[in-house]
């Protein structure tokens, strides 16, 4: 039996599975299976996953039909044979060291949930900029300071924890394939079998964003599902783990920290790339604001940095009343910037 398997779910990743593949074999540790799933991809990544399983016996190769991240991860944990399970996106790189850094930090209990920093790569015009995740003074927390750590973009991802797979195997834990959100779910539910977080002090993984489309960018069809879908699961933990002298805290500073997304989310249908009628996207954003979520969110964030005026419609239910005030402002913006030019 391995010590560790790490699962790479590989799809349409020709340009930078090598990179990625090449890093997790270059581990100083070495006691490990690497399971390369073929998630259908229509490149050649299938067959680069087989020359790699041809030289290094530590590979294993499934091939499948395509079902998306959620599916691909299930196969690998399925035909996980290790102590503990790691995930690698197949964009992504590790440091030699990756492996090493948690096992240092393993719990003979087995609920300790560990976990390591994420570096953020951007490329942009063959350059590679590394910024680092925020520093932590500290390297154990209670599980209730989880919701902390997530809204600081430390966790709620699941390619920075080392997983015991007995856990999984106990509970038949998978990641949800009816869902546009893998990684917060699943972390959620892990974290019921847990009592503890501890953080390794490192940070041995690369998360790579290149040129391509960004959030802040990018038109989301399913914009506010995703946003809905960490919503409930993180209010369902509140409920479920948080206790109960905490909780009123904990729902204050979860519905400020998703206030900015959920109003984006009314932006979001309006980008050039929705082909829909403008009655059709106020129509939309009028159910988003009445939805149970939103008005959660809007019930208990701090709103001191938005505009009193939309908070109060919004609050108000009345959509309609947001979007004819918005647009009053841009006609006064646009009417104000023609008079400067002449």
């Amino acid at each position: 039996m391995p010590t560790i398997s790490v699962i790479v779910p590989v799809y349409k990743v020709e340009k930078y599975i090598h990179r990625c593949v090449d890093s997790i074999l270059a581990q100083t540790f070495t006691d490990f299976e690497l399971i390369l799933v073929d998630d259908g991809s229509p490149d050649n990544c299938g067959a680069i996953c087989d020359e790699y399983a041809k030289k290094d016996s530590r590979i294993k190769v499934i091939h499948k039909e395509n079902g998306g991240l959620s599916s691909a991860r299930n196969a690998g944990i399925d035909a996980a044979g290790g102590m503990y399970i790691m995930f690698c996106d197949s964009d992504d790189y590790v440091a030699s060291d990756w492996c090493d850094q948690f096992l240092c930090n393993v719990s003979p209990s087995e609920d300790n949930y560990i976990f390591g920093g994420m570096n953020r790569s951007r490329i942009s015009e063959n350059k590679e900029t590394i910024t680092p995740p925020p520093v932590l003074y500290k390297h154990s927390w209670d599980i209730s300071d989880y919701l902390s750590l997530q809204s600081q973009s430390i966790l709620g991802y699941a390619c920075n924890v080392l997983y015991y797979a007995s856990v999984f195997r106990n509970h038949n834990l998978r990641f949800s394939e009816k869902v546009i959100v893998e990684d917060l779910p699943f972390n959620l539910v892990y974290l019921q079998y847990m009592k503890s977080l501890t953080y390794t002090g490192k940070a041995g993984y690369y998360y790579v964003q290149d040129d391509r489309e960004t959030l802040s960018r990018k038109y989301y069809p399913e914009s506010f599902r995703r946003w809905q879908e960490k919503y409930q699961v993180t209010l369902s933990f509140i409920d479920n783990t948080i206790p109960s002298e905490e909780r009123e805290r904990n729902r204050r500073t979860v519905a400020t920290n998703y206030l900015y997304p959920f109003l984006r989310v009314l932006e979001n249908t309006f980008d050039k790339r929705n082909t829909k009628t403008l009655c059709q996207k106020i129509r939309y954003n009028s159910k988003v604001v009445n939805s149970a979520e939103f008005q959660h969110c809007l019930y208990y964030a701090n709103c001191g940095n938005e505009d009193p005026r939309i908070i109060y419609l919004l609050k108000k239910k009345n959509y309609l009343a947001v979007f004819i005030l918005q647009e009053a402002y841009r006609l006064k913006h646009t009417i104000l910037e023609r008079s400067k030019r002449l």
